[in-house]
């Protein structure tokens, strides 16, 4: 399965390497890749929106697995 989303982050990225750059950015220099960040989304969001009020790491449910 990481293999398949790997390629097809891979294949995406010949046309928008902005959004296989972050994906990659994340999976490797993110303690825990994606599922670290998935896990640390909520305490992420708490401790941005004491910086910035109303700020949205990511739109409502995009992490919900």
């Amino acid at each position: 399965m990481k293999f398949g989303v790997n390629t097809s982050f891979g294949i995406y990225g010949l046309y928008n390497p902005v959004a296989s750059s972050l994906y990659f950015a994340i999976d490797a220099f993110y303690p825990g890749g994606w599922g670290g960040f998935a896990r640390n989304y909520d305490s992420l969001q708490k401790e941005n929106s004491k910086i910035s009020p109303g700020f949205v790491t990511a739109p409502f449910g995009a992490l919900k697995f």
